[in-house]
């Protein structure tokens, strides 16, 4: 079941993600790592700070070609962000031996780099605290050299101090009632997290439902057309005039995402997107209906 869980999430991530990084792309700060301390570990004045979310991802791209991502990861448990630990130590870590090492920092740390002739060259590092995670993920623009450890081990271990500045929590979220998710997502013990005031994820198991709210700035309806227009090629789309123009639902859509419903519509200049996967099947068109006072609520909002 642990398994199971953290396939899902990993899934609903990966399907949130574009929006996500696009929602946030104007924040002024990274809340785990300033600008400030990058400029001064890789000596880059020119280091450009790419997005920062509230909730914990962050990116910048260095003068020298290289790029640098930093994540925060809660779990409603410490066991599940143990057994995330263990899963990126043996999958995304495991090519990462050159220099490695197991810095005091946290529960368990480990940093590693590819191989010498790796092209690109990574280095990454992770850090277990609790229930949280802290991960630098960094990729040269060719081969990396030694000097990158330095840099990356010294932001690591700044992240680390301050992710709990990232504006991550469980229990509930302004996006949804707890009646909703029970009613949305089926019989399996329901888990909300909240991802800063804009982004929200349901998610429960067995079954592998899941419903996401979240947001994205200076949305337009010309823009809105265009996801339309592109959804309409890959999936069966209903247009929903009452939330606006272009606004619509997407579902039975090809692989990887056909088994879930996306809405979209622009109010005030804000995208907004909710991503409701049913538990033990594929959405439907009645779905939108079943989702229509969660998706007022959100109409209201904005």
């Amino acid at each position: 079941m642990k398994n199971t869980k953290l396939i899902n999430f990993a899934s609903i991530v990966a399907l949130t993600a574009p929006l996500f990084v696009s929602t946030q792309a104007y924040a002024a700060e990274c809340p785990m790592v300033p600008q400030a301390d990058v400029i001064k570990a890789f000596n880059d004045p020119k280091a450009r700070m790419d997005f920062a979310d509230p909730s914990g991802m962050c990116s910048w791209s260095l003068s020298n070609g290289g790029s640098m991502t930093a994540t925060v990861q809660k779990r409603p448990k410490a066991s599940e962000a143990k057994a995330i630990y263990d899963s990126y130590k043996a999958t995304t870590f495991a090519a990462l031996k050159r220099n490695a090492s197991t810095p005091a920092v946290g529960q368990e740390a480990y940093f590693g780099m590819s191989a010498k002739d790796a092209n690109p060259g990574e280095a990454g590092f992770i850090a277990l605290q609790g229930d949280s995670l802290f991960v630098i993920s960094y990729r040269a623009n060719g081969k990396i050299d030694d000097s990158v450890a330095e840099s990356v081990l010294t932001l690591g271990r700044i992240g680390s101090g301050k992710k709990d500045n990232a504006a991550q929590s469980y229990g509930e979220c302004e996006w949804f009632t707890p009646a909703e998710v029970t009613t949305l997502l089926g019989k399996g013990k329901p888990t909300v997290q909240r991802l800063a005031a804009n982004h929200c994820i349901a998610s429960a198991n067995p079954g592998g439902s899941a419903l996401v709210g979240m947001t994205s700035k200076h949305g337009t309806k010309e823009s809105l057309g265009n996801i339309m227009a592109s959804s309409t090629k890959i999936c069966t789309v209903v247009q929903l005039p009452q939330l606006g123009a272009n606004a619509h639902a997407s579902f039975a859509c090809k692989a990887p995402a056909n088994t879930a419903m996306s809405i979209n519509f622009v109010k005030n200049g804000t995208h907004v997107m909710m991503i409701y996967t049913p538990p033990n099947r594929a959405a439907v068109e009645s779905d939108i209906k079943a989702l229509e006072v969660v998706t007022k609520r959100a109409f209201d909002r904005f």
